[in-house]
C-alpha cells in the first residue's frame, strides 16, 4: 500500500477505535435502564423511556460490533507496505465471498470503506445520544412520580 493508503487505513482504524469508547459508556447505561425496569415505582411512561434506552443500547451495540470487526482489518491495511491497495482489498473481498458472506460493494477502493466506517460511527453516536436522552427522560419521569 502507498503511504497515503496506509494513512487512510490508519484513519479507518482510529474511527473504529472510537466506537469501542462509545460502547463502553452505552453498555452500563443499558444495564442500568434494564435494572430500572424492575423498580416498583416505574410508571408506564418511565418504563417506555427505560425500554427505549435498552433497545437503543442494543442498536448501538450492533454498530459497535460492526466497527469492532473492521478495526483489525484497517489496522492490517495500515501496516501492509508490501501489497498494493487494490490487490489487498480484492483479496479481502474474495475471502469474504469464499466464506459465503455477501459482498455488495466488492472492489470498492479504500476511501469509500473508511467513509463507510465513519457512517457507522455516526449511526452509533446517534443511537447513543438517543439512548442518553431516553435514560435522562426516564430519570426525570421517575423523579416526578
Amino acid at each position: 500500500m502507498s503511504p497515503a493508503d496506509r494513512q487512510l487505513a490508519a484513519i479507518g482504524c482510529a474511527i473504529c477505535a472510537a466506537a469501542s469508547r462509545i460502547d463502553a459508556w452505552s453498555r452500563p447505561l443499558a444495564l442500568l435502564a434494564l435494572a430500572g425496569l424492575l423498580l416498583p415505582q416505574v410508571t408506564a411512561a418511565s418504563a417506555a423511556a427505560l425500554a427505549a434506552s435498552v433497545l437503543l443500547g442494543l442498536l448501538q451495540g450492533y454498530w459497535a460490533l460492526r466497527l469492532a470487526f473492521d478495526r483489525p482489518l484497517f489496522a492490517h491495511w495500515a501496516e501492509a507496505a508490501d501489497q498494493d491497495a487494490t490487490s489487498a482489498l480484492a483479496a479481502f473481498d474474495a475471502a469474504l465471498t469464499g466464506l459465503g458472506w455477501p459482498v455488495a460493494d466488492a472492489g470498492r477502493p479504500l476511501a469509500p470503506r473508511v467513509a463507510g466506517a465513519r457512517t457507522l460511527l455516526l449511526r452509533q453516536g446517534q443511537a447513543f445520544a438517543a439512548q442518553l436522552l431516553a435514560a435522562s427522560s426516564a430519570v426525570l419521569l421517575l423523579s416526578l412520580h
